[in-house]
């Protein structure tokens, strides 16, 4: 008995014994091999790699977008845009894949309404707006301040969710800060420079009038092509929108600073021109972040309230809109006729509630004929491509009274501006008109289209000031 036990006791043993050996030699050898090379970056050297500037670029590149045209015209630039492009360098570079990429713009609401440079697209037919990861969509121009060289766009897309940049709080900016321009110069999608910023209220004086008080400079690279793309801070934030570079200095370049973009946008994203609502408020903001009421248009539900211009808004629906006048701009324009608002201003010890109301819609050649004595139509696309328009659709002067005629415009001209609003349809028209009750008189933008013989078309841009009956 003791003998089996004895066996059965030695052959564990060899068992165990064997086992060891084996377990020894696969260790060693796994001691011994080459460690296997990963492709892929070790974890620190990724975070020690992202630098504050890589940060910033992550998260404002998916808002910022290159606009391209395949149709350049060559439009006679007003007084105040030859100025301006006899001191700096604005071209369109032709590419051979998306036509001319004419310069860059920011997307500042999520419905995709981009902020450009005016410049950028006044020569452009048709827009093409391609985002960072190479998805392109057409665009259109809703508004335009040649004066301030700032143009809002929408991309012309359905129900799509975009990427928006954020501004900074007013006066937010330190002098020596790391400042970043992106943009797409000479047609190089999202390409960044990185400098400091070098000047804040930089004046632009041309003939001995200051075209520009308010501007900030930067030692970043600003090449053509960045125009209407932001400068930011390592925050990702939006400090301004870059301008161009001097011809005469290529290592100083300006940008239009976001306080004066938001008070400009300000005018144009309310339900008035947006939704046919009216309540009739154009907010502004003050250099120390106050959000005050700039205008109160008369006949709107706003006049019959207690509000007045000049007075602080402190609470919008319950929301401080303090130093962010660009947000209380994306809630403004997205109310609906028949909602109701909350206003409290600092005046009045309880808040001033304000329903919107519809504006009717009216026929805009009617309107026309009426206010400014102009018979107008809607320009087909197929009447378009007939007359060898660069545009797809329009509006087209079809009548029009003698002194017109005197003053350059033609039967055939296009309508492509009323106020600061771009034309494309009666509807437009009709919009701008119906809020004009205020006004006296009133700047609209005609274009002669001239065929010249080696095929190019040339637009004369005509500005005529509309005395309002």
């Amino acid at each position: 008995m003791n003998q089996e036990k004895s066996r059965v006791f030695l052959q564990i043993a060899v068992i165990i014994f064997i086992l060891l050996v084996f377990f020894f030699f696969v260790s060693r050898n796994r001691a011994n091999r080459p460690p296997v090379l990963s492709n892929e970056p070790e974890k620190k050297e990724i975070a020690l790699r992202k630098t504050p500037v890589v940060l910033a670029i992550e998260k404002v590149m998916p808002s910022v977008v290159n606009l391209s045209t395949s149709k350049i015209v060559d439009r006679h630039y007003s007084p105040w845009q030859q100025k301006i492009s006899s001191r700096f360098a604005m071209p369109a570079e032709r590419r051979r894949d998306q036509g001319y990429s004419i310069g860059s713009g920011s997307i500042i609401d999520q419905a995709g309404l981009i902020v450009t440079s005016a410049h950028v697209v006044s020569r452009a037919a048709q827009i093409e707006v391609t985002l960072n990861n190479g998805v392109t969509f057409k665009a259109r121009t809703l508004a335009e301040d040649i004066e301030n060289d700032v143009a809002l766009l929408q991309i012309l897309a359905l129900k799509r969710d975009f990427k928006t940049i954020q501004g900074i709080h007013p006066g937010d900016m330190m002098l020596g800060e790391t400042t970043i321009a992106v943009g797409n110069p000479y047609g190089l999608d999202g390409t960044i420079t990185v400098g400091v910023l070098s000047g804040i209220g930089r004046s632009l004086i041309n003939d001995n009038k200051v075209i520009f008080s308010d501007l900030l400079q930067t030692d970043a690279a600003v090449f053509p092509g960045n125009s209407g793309g932001p400068l930011i801070n390592l925050n990702g934030k939006m400090l301004g929108m870059n301008m161009a570079v001097r011809r005469d200095a290529p290592g100083i370049g300006f940008a239009i600073p976001l306080l004066r973009i938001e008070n400009i946008l300000a005018n144009w994203m309310l339900p008035e021109r947006m939704n046919s609502a009216r309540l009739g408020i154009v907010p502004g903001i003050k250099s120390d972040g106050t959000i005050f009421i700039r205008k109160i248009f008369p006949g709107s539900p706003a006049e019959g309230t207690e509000l007045k211009e000049g007075q602080q808004i402190l609470r919008f629906n319950g929301w401080n809109p303090h130093g962010n006048l660009l947000e209380l701009s994306r809630r403004l324009w997205r109310i609906r006729a028949g909602e109701t608002v909350t206003i409290k201003v600092g005046e009045i010890s309880n808040p001033i509630r304000i329903r919107l109301v519809e504006i009717p819609a009216m026929d805009g050649a009617l309107l026309a004929k009426f206010k400014l004595q102009l018979g107008i139509e809607n320009l087909t696309p197929t009447a378009a491509k007939a007359l060898n328009y660069p545009y797809d659709s329009g509006v087209v002067v079809t009548d029009l009274p003698a002194t017109l005629s005197g003053l350059g415009i033609s039967r055939g001209d296009l309508l492509v501006k009323l106020g600061q609003r771009m034309v494309h349809s009666l509807d437009d028209v009709a919009q701008v008109l119906q809020d004009s009750d205020y006004l006296s008189h009133i700047p609209a933008y005609f274009l002669s289209v001239v065929h010249s013989g080696n095929g190019r078309t040339v637009l004369r841009e005509h500005r005529i000031m509309f005395n309002l009956r």
